[in-house]
C-alpha cells in the first residue's frame, strides 16, 4: 500500500469515513448494540428508528451536554447517504430493511477487538494452527502418492502413540490455560466467519449492478447480456471465494455434521473453563447463525437474478411497443399510398420469387403402431456368433491422458494441447482428443481459451490419411 492507495482509500472507505464523523460514538455503540450484541443480519425500517430513538434518549440521560438532538430519521438517512447502512425493499415487504455494509462490519470488528483485549494472547494456540494449515497445505500440494502415504503413517503412529498412553492410564495433566486460549480463538474465527458473509453478499450485488449499468449503457441484445449473465455467475461460483462458500454450504447442509456441530458446541460451552470467562451464548447459537448468513447470501444471489430477468422482461416489452407503433405508422402510409400507384416498377427482382405456402405442406399422418409377437424365446447356437467385433473395440482411459498431461508438465511450468498431441501422438482418433478437453474442463489450473483456435492434425495408423482439427487453445499449468 503506498502513498496514493491510502489517499485513495481515506477519501472512499466508509471504514475510516466512520471514525472521522463527529457523531463517531453515537454511530458505532449503536451499530454495535443493535446488529453485533444480537447477531441480525437486518432490522426493518420501523424497529430500527425505535431503537434508535431508545439509544438517543440514553446517551442524553449519560451525558447532559449531548450533541444529539437530530430525529431517528435524520440519522438513519445520513448513514445510508455516508455509505453505512445499506438501504433495501425485501421481496415479500413494502417496508425498507436495513443491514450493514462490508467495510462498516470491518470497523466494527476492529473496534470490538480494540475495545475488548483479551485476557491474554495466546500464541501456543496460534503455533498450532499455523503449524495444522502447514501440514495441510504440504499434504495437499504433493503430487506424489508414496509422500503422502509417508505422511499419513506417521500421523498414524503418533495417534496409535497417544492411544496406547491412554490405555496405560498416562494422561497430560488437563490445563485450563489451554482451554481459554483455545476457547478465544475459536470466538474471534466465528465472529470473522460471520462478517465475511456481508462481503460475499455484496460482491453478488456489484456484479447485478455492472451488469444492469451494461445493459442501459451499451443497449446490447437481451442474448448477450443473458450469456453474460450466465458466464459471469459461472465464473464467480467457480472462483476460490464461490467454491469456498459452494463448500462450506454443502457441509452445513449435512446432517452429520450438523448433529456433530451441535454436539461440539454444547460440550465447549458447558466447560468450567469457558463458563469462566465467556459472558454470551453466541457459541450455542453458531450453527443457527451459520446457516442465517448462508440462507441468506443465497436468497440474495436469487433476488438479484430474478430483478435482473424483470429488468430483461421490461426493456423486452419496451422494445414490443415500439415496434407495434412502427407496424402502426406502416400501416397508415400504406392507406395514404392506397391510391397511388407508382408509374415505374416499384421493386425490381432479378429472378421469380419462390413461394411456400401453408397449404403445400402434407397433412400429418399419423405414425404407424408396431406389434410385439409374442413368441418363444429359443437359446441360440454360440458357436455361430462371431465375437471377433467385441475384441477389436478400443477404450480411451482418462487416467492414461492424465499421465501423459502431468509427465508433459514435469520438464516446463506450462505446455499446450497441441504440445501435448506432439509429443504422444493421437492413436485413438478424435475420441482421444475429447479426452484431453475432458481433463483441461476439469482441471481448475487448465486455461481454454475460445478467442484463440489452433489447428491440430491426426494421423490414422489404418488408412495412412491425416485430419485436421480446429481446436480451443488449451493450456495446461503445473
Amino acid at each position: 500500500m503506498d502513498y496514493q492507495h491510502l489517499l485513495h482509500l481515506k477519501e472512499t472507505s466508509s471504514a475510516i469515513k466512520l471514525f472521522r464523523m463527529d457523531h463517531f460514538p453515537l454511530i458505532a455503540s449503536f451499530f454495535i448494540e443493535v446488529f453485533k450484541h444480537t447477531n441480525r443480519q437486518s432490522i426493518p425500517q420501523e424497529e430500527l428508528l425505535e431503537k434508535l430513538q431508545n439509544h438517543l434518549q440514553a446517551s442524553k440521560q449519560q451525558d447532559s451536554n449531548s450533541r444529539y438532538t437530530g430525529k431517528p430519521s435524520y440519522y438513519i438517512d445520513n448513514w445510508s447517504q455516508d455509505g453505512l447502512l445499506r438501504k433495501y425493499y425485501p421481496n415479500d415487504s413494502d417496508e425498507p430493511e436495513f443491514e450493514l455494509t462490508p467495510d462498516t462490519e470491518k470497523a466494527l470488528v476492529w473496534l470490538e477487538e480494540l475495545a475488548s483485549p483479551k485476557e491474554f494472547v495466546g500464541t501456543e494456540s496460534r503455533l498450532l494452527q499455523i503449524f495444522a494449515l502447514l501440514r495441510k497445505i504440504v499434504y495437499y500440494a504433493e503430487e506424489s502418492i508414496e509422500e503422502k502415504v509417508t505422511r499419513l503413517e506417521q500421523e498414524k503412529q503418533d495417534l496409535e502413540e497417544q492411544i496406547k498412553q491412554l490405555r496405560n492410564g498416562q494422561q497430560t495433566p488437563k490445563d485450563p490455560r489451554q482451554v481459554k486460549e483455545n476457547y478465544y480463538e475459536l470466538y474471534a474465527n466465528a465472529k470473522a466467519l460471520l462478517a465475511d458473509f456481508r462481503q460475499i453478499e455484496y460482491n453478488f450485488r456489484e456484479l447485478n449492478h455492472s451488469i444492469r449499468e451494461e445493459q442501459i449503457r451499451t443497449n446490447t441484445s437481451k442474448g448477450k447480456v443473458l450469456d453474460k449473465v450466465f458466464a459471469v455467475q459461472e465464473k464467480l461460483w467457480q472462483s476460490n471465494q464461490g467454491k469456498s462458500f459452494r463448500s462450506f454450504w454443502e457441509w452445513m447442509m449435512s446432517q452429520n455434521k450438523q448433529e456433530e456441530f451441535d454436539t461440539l458446541l454444547r460440550t465447549v460451552h458447558n466447560l468450567p473453563e469457558v463458563k469462566e470467562i465467556s459472558q454470551d451464548n453466541f457459541l450455542l447459537k453458531l450453527k443457527v447463525y451459520l446457516i442465517e448468513a448462508g440462507e441468506k447470501v443465497n436468497h440474495s444471489n436469487h433476488i438479484l437474478f430474478e430483478q435482473l430477468r424483470k429488468f430483461l422482461d421490461n426493456k423486452e416489452s419496451v422494445d414490443n411497443k415500439r415496434i407495434k407503433t412502427l407496424l402502426q405508422e406502416i400501416k397508415q402510409l400504406a392507406l395514404r399510398c392506397k391510391k397511388q400507384t407508382p408509374n415505374k416498377d416499384f421493386i425490381g427482382l432479378s429472378e421469380r420469387p419462390k413461394l411456400s405456402l401453408h397449404h403445400n405442406r402434407p397433412l400429418w399422418d399419423p405414425t404407424e403402431k408396431h406389434t410385439v409377437a409374442n413368441e418363444e424365446i429359443v437359446e441360440g447356437d454360440i458357436s455361430k456368433v462371431d465375437a471377433f467385433s467385441l475384441f477389436t473395440q478400443f477404450y480411451v482411459d482418462p487416467q492414461e491422458i492424465e499421465q501423459k498431461i502431468h509427465a508433459s508438465l514435469q520438464q516446463q511450468q506450462q505446455i499446450s494441447l497441441k504440445d501435448i498431441l506432439a509429443k504422444y501422438p493421437v492413436e485413438k482418433g478424435i475420441v482421444e482428443v475429447i479426452t484431453y478437453l475432458n481433463a483441461a474442463s476439469k482441471n481448475s489450473k487448465a486455461q481454454i481459451s475460445s478467442e484463440k483456435q489452433e489447428i491440430v492434425t491426426i494421423h490414422n495408423q489404418h488408412t495412412g490419411k491425416e485430419y485436421q482439427l480446429q481446436l480451443p487453445e488449451v493450456i495446461f499449468v503445473r
